[in-house]
């Protein structure tokens, strides 16, 4: 069984339909509704029989946060994938689809209660002073003297966004799979960005975001070979 960890704002809707084409009939969804506060259902038993009799691979597909997290809803998982991108990009995306989501929806969710955008929706705020959310969605405790170890033990592969197409193909590689041209959905526009002071403060207290993400850049690096047999 297979762990795919959607990370928020990380080409996750775009890598969702990649993995339901990759994998469906095997494919299960695993988010919690904030909406109505519901926890997230496993998967079906037929689809559980049917990977137990290796009809079919079985993903597992979710953000896996707080209550609904691996450890406890999954203790079993072993192999897993995921996607991640810059820690400052991530910030701001989130940024701009809360605002996109309170324009549309006119409400924001948290575990079944409406919520207010946070900090006021200040941007600059937003950015120095809200803690980057990259590591909460993982089920181990990261240092920068073991992340380059947990990463090497626990995951098939990771991603990045900003070589999603490489990413791609590497995924396709090592998971039996044949590569495809990567959709892009759930784009948020932007209207304005943080100051250079905000982004700064940011970047300083996230080094060990950073070290993670430096280094799954540097296992997603071309390998032209690899992109003309996709």
């Amino acid at each position: 069984m297979l762990f795919s960890i959607h990370i928020p704002k990380c080409a996750g809707t775009s890598f969702t339909q990649i993995l339901h084409q990759w994998f469906w009939p095997g494919f299960h969804a695993h988010y919690f509704d904030h909406e109505h506060g519901r926890m997230p259902r496993s998967p079906m038993l037929a689809k559980q029989i049917c990977h137990r009799l290796s009809l079919y691979p079985l993903v597992i597909h979710g953000h896996f946060e707080e209550e609904c997290a691996i450890a406890a809803t999954y203790p079993n998982a072993r192999q897993f994938i995921t996607v991640i991108r810059d820690p400052l990009e991530m910030q701001l995306s989130l940024f701009f689809d809360h605002q996109r989501r309170l324009k549309e929806q006119g409400a924001l969710y948290w575990k079944g209660q409406k919520v207010e955008m946070e900090y006021g929706g200040n941007l600059d705020d937003w950015v120095a002073k809200r803690p980057c959310y990259l590591l909460k969605f993982f089920p181990w405790e990261m240092t920068l003297d073991n992340y380059r170890a947990i990463i090497n033990k626990h995951f098939v592969h990771i991603g990045t966004l900003e070589q999603m197409q490489a990413s791609i193909n590497y995924f396709a590689q090592k998971l039996g799979k044949k590569s495809c041209t990567i959709p892009h959905v759930n784009q948020s526009l932007r209207d304005r960005y943080p100051s250079k002071t905000a982004m700064q403060a940011f970047k300083e207290k996230h080094s060990l975001e950073y070290a993670i993400y430096d280094y799954v850049r540097s296992l997603n690096e071309t390998d032209e070979s690899l992109i003309r047999s996709a």
